[in-house]
């Protein structure tokens, strides 16, 4: 499995013959290294929830790519008027729900944090439209680590039901504060969660997400055994196999 971090909570996974993009916000994003167009060849497209730095560059994805797109149904029904058919491209689930998608299975957890969808309508005479809560992913491959991307969202108890549940070997975790956990509510995600690989995202992208991901690392670290916080940079590829996650 090669996972990419592209900056915020985007992230390009490649594993078992199948590209995932996950958030796709590429364009305007300070700290993406990749163009668009290089993502236009991704299988599968998972938004977390509608805000501009997670919706992102979905809909022109969408339409440059033969990819599918899950996601929770508000964004599903507003894509739908870009002429994507559910069931056909675009695959709408909620919390608790799990969806196959080309031989990868989805599973859409909780995740604690506002949302709205900001399409076109935003860009252009900046109106919203009303979004039901933000989600998290948790992507399981035959013979490939299990990976939980948390999405946006605050530290909350029934992260150790995720794990109970899924049992993560990956940990996609924000840590930039304010507007998620920081880095002292991502140390007790770390916790409950209980994967060998933490991977920090959600930080440093703008004066109002800022954290010290070293410090962060060594806390971990020194708190809980046989856990790796894989500090990656934008664009960098860490590449894991399953023998050195279990």
């Amino acid at each position: 499995m090669k996972i990419r971090w592209l900056g915020q909570s985007a992230f390009l996974i490649e594993a078992a013959g199948k590209k995932i993009v996950i958030d796709p916000w590429i364009k305007n994003n300070p700290l993406c290294p990749l163009e668009l167009k290089e993502l236009f060849d991704v299988d599968i497209i998972l938004v977390t929830h509608g805000h501009f730095d997670h919706f992102g560059d979905a809909i022109e994805l969408m339409s440059n790519s033969r990819a599918g797109m899950m996601c929770d149904p508000e964004i599903s029904w507003y894509m739908s008027k870009y002429g994507y058919v559910r069931g056909e491209r675009l695959f709408p689930a909620a919390q608790g729900g799990t969806v196959d998608m080309y031989g990868v299975s989805v599973s859409m957890v909780p995740a604690i944090h506002p949302s709205a969808i900001y399409g076109d309508e935003w860009y252009g005479r900046r109106e919203w439209l009303p979004n039901s809560s933000a989600v998290g992913f948790v992507i399981t491959i035959d013979k490939e680590p299990v990976v939980y991307h948390a999405g946006d969202t605050a530290l909350f108890g029934d992260m150790s039901l995720i794990a109970k549940r899924y049992c993560p070997e990956v940990a996609m975790l924000p840590i930039g504060g304010r507007f998620t956990m920081d880095v002292v509510d991502a140390e007790e995600a770390v916790g409950m969660l209980r994967a060998k690989y933490i991977v920090p995202m959600h930080y440093n992208t703008n004066s109002e997400l800022v954290a010290d991901a070293e410090k962060f690392k060594t806390d971990v670290e020194r708190r809980y055994e046989n856990v790796d916080v894989m500090l990656v940079s934008p664009g960098e590829e860490l590449i894991l196999n399953r023998e050195e996650t279990v």
